[in-house]
């Protein structure tokens, strides 16, 4: 971020982009590996019985399909207050979709592979947390998820026009957010309302308080700054974008 904003005030240069390769690269890695953690954390560690290797990875794919989610309601959002109308494209929307489709199916892969090796053990410290979400409202909601998280989003992405339409696209991505809330609530709730579905006032009102406070200090940050870096040498090639 502060790289960037060097950029656009001295202007952009071999120093400046090597050090944004620099950084971003690792970057990567130390955001991957620190929000499998964080998933570890604060949500397997709600069963301390149960653990499965795989599960920060899950919660990681997870956070993913949210970011890519948020980018095309918030990109379609600018567009639609023209702002970057010129700069964003159909182009631009076809990769965005192609990266949330993509994304959707990597989480499916990650919850499909843990709950399989998970099945295929059979051991019973394992499965209790399948079977936590097997039942009373929790089969309906675990089903939910497999058809409304996984299914109908790839089946309806996948065609190009689609991801090519913005509103048609921010559609989906917002069916996708609401879908992924549902899904943290089915890895938290079950382990306090073991035996149904529990609800709660400050399940929705914690979603929009923390979601306010995001928000405020994105665009507070966004607002500060241009939103294009004007000076960076390859803003030419990103804005003629062709797939």
């Amino acid at each position: 971020y502060k790289n960037s904003l060097k950029q656009d005030r001295d202007g952009a240069s071999d120093a400046n982009d090597g050090a944004g390769l620099r950084i971003s690269a690792p970057g990567m890695i130390l955001f991957a590996l620190t929000v499998s953690f964080a998933g570890f954390d604060w949500m397997m560690s709600l069963d301390p019985l149960w653990y499965s290797t795989i599960y920060g990875v899950y919660f990681f794919s997870g956070c993913i399909v949210s970011v890519m989610a948020f980018v095309s309601v918030f990109s379609t959002w600018l567009r639609g207050k023209n702002i970057l109308a010129d700069i964003i494209s159909e182009e631009h929307y076809h990769t965005i979709g192609k990266l949330l489709f993509g994304f959707v199916i990597f989480w499916a892969y990650m919850a499909f592979s843990q709950y399989l090796l998970i099945w295929y053990a059979n051991i019973p410290e394992e499965t209790i947390w399948y079977h936590h979400r097997w039942v009373g409202g929790w089969k309906f909601i675990s089903v939910l998820i497999a058809v409304a998280h996984f299914t109908i989003p790839f089946i309806f992405l996948m065609p190009k026009n689609m991801k090519r339409n913005p509103k048609i696209l921010s559609f989906w991505a917002i069916w996708i957010l609401v879908m992924h809330w549902v899904d943290l609530y089915w890895n938290i709730q079950p382990n306090l309302y073991p035996d149904g579905a529990g609800f709660s006032w400050m399940d929705v009102t914690s979603m929009i308080g923390i979601g306010s406070i995001f928000l405020y200090f994105f665009w507070k940050n966004l607002s500060k700054n241009p939103i294009l870096t004007l000076k960076d040498r390859k803003l030419g090639k990103s804005v003629n974008y062709v797939n």
